[in-house]
């Protein structure tokens, strides 16, 4: 079954679909029909959920879930929470917890779980407090209360967020180590085993919400997109996720393979510095206006992208398509804003200079996501053409969120 929709691009942004291709037949395992092996990027290097953005992999596997998911059109909707409402001071917030809700080891979902599941996470993780904050947490039965330090009209789409999964956190007091074995969750898978480079699931044998479809799931992390693809035309994985634009035509007219394409809120986002060359805000907009964009969705990226001008997607509705994009793409307006700050080509050579200085910036990229580099490529030759020199440096995830929070680059690609 295939599901066609474009995802969003923002400004020197770009949001990208995630792609999976089946192979009919599960071809990997012959007829072992209960074994599916997926082709996967792999960053997380533990499975404690408040460590990083490794709850995203915790959930993604199938081991976690929380008290509400999002439909096809973001909107909120009961998970392990099968009902809420909030008071009329709109900081009173009742979740009432569904009763058939089971952890992986067969004790039952309560309400004061998943309070110490809640607190445990806010202990560990500076990161949720970027989200909400509370003055305390209640429990009655299987009725939660979260009293809120202000207003949040939308804290249930903020639960939905994979940092906040529901963990048994009396398994962790009797031994259990989340980081290493993973967390014991409600999903329908369990971890077995766990590292960097492969992840081993079996079927969660207490699981409350429908029959698991395998006994058992293997994740080998393959990083590199074309070598996923590789893998799945071989028949050594079963499933391939976010296969590359360039290996599309190897898929997606194939009757041997099911091929799916959903949409998402993701934006792939260009950062530019402030600092050195860069607080120059003439050269920060020739670096905008100095790539076309509209051409590396559509003929680069095959049309899985959208050339961006605001940071919501046109799916939610918040006047994506009024939105009038400025700086266009304009290779003769970006070298007139170089020049405005001294930046021309003196010596011939093909590259602007100041004070006897060529403008050459470091970009960072990394490789789980198979089109940052394309991207990465594409803009360096159409910076090539407007005279500045870009140094491509390609580095692992953890130190590209390093370089975001110290602010140590000139130009770094992330998906956000």
């Amino acid at each position: 079954m295939k599901q066609w929709r474009r995802w969003l691009m923002v400004g020197t942004l770009m949001s990208m679909s995630i792609v999976g291709f089946f192979g009919c037949g599960l071809q990997a395992n012959g007829d072992d029909k209960d074994v599916l092996k997926v082709g996967a990027i792999g960053f997380a290097s533990t499975l404690e959920p408040t460590e990083n953005y490794f709850s995203w992999v915790v959930v993604r596997y199938g081991i976690g879930e929380n008290l509400v998911k999002f439909n096809d059109i973001m909107r909120a909707e009961p998970w392990i929470a099968s009902e809420w409402s909030v008071g009329d001071d709109n900081q009173t917030w009742t979740f009432t917890i569904n009763d058939k809700v089971t952890f992986s080891n067969g004790r039952k979902v309560t309400a004061q779980a998943v309070k110490e599941s809640l607190e445990r996470t806010f202990a560990k993780s500076q990161r949720a407090k970027t989200f909400f904050t509370y003055d305390r947490i209640e429990t009655n039965g299987q009725v939660l209360t979260i009293h809120t330090d202000k207003v949040y009209p939308n804290l249930p789409s903020l639960l939905g967020d994979p940092l906040f999964l529901i963990v048994d956190v009396q398994s962790e007091r009797e031994g259990r180590n989340f980081a290493v074995d993973g967390p014991i969750g409600t999903g329908p898978y369990v971890a077995t085993s766990f590292t960097k480079e492969r992840a081993e699931l079996e079927a969660n044998k207490h699981y409350w919400d429908g029959t698991v479809p395998f006994k058992r799931v293997e994740v080998p992390a393959i990083n590199d997109a074309n070598t996923r693809a590789m893998a799945l035309q071989s028949g050594d994985v079963d499933m391939a996720i976010n296969i590359g634009p360039g290996e599309y035509d190897l898929f997606k007219d194939n009757k041997d393979y099911i091929f799916e394409e959903s949409s998402s809120l993701r934006d792939v986002m260009v950062r530019m510095s402030q600092h050195g060359a860069l607080a120059d805000a003439n050269i920060r907009a020739a670096l905008i206006a100095g790539i076309d964009r509209e051409s590396y969705a559509k003929h680069l990226l095959k049309d899985t992208f959208i050339a961006g001008k605001a940071p919501l997607p046109p799916s939610l509705g918040y006047g994506f398509k009024q939105v009038k994009a400025s700086n266009q793409y304009s290779p003769e307006n970006a070298r007139k804003l170089l020049a405005q700050s001294g930046w021309v080509d003196t010596d011939g050579d093909g590259y602007v200079d100041k004070d006897g200085q060529d403008l050459v910036l470091d970009f960072y990229t990394y490789t789980s996501r198979p089109e940052l580099n394309l991207y990465a490529e594409a803009m360096q030759a159409d910076y090539k053409k407007i005279g500045i020199g870009i140094n491509i440096k390609i580095v692992d995830y953890s130190v590209i969120d390093e370089l975001a929070k110290s602010g140590a680059y000139d130009l770094m690609i992330s998906s956000v």
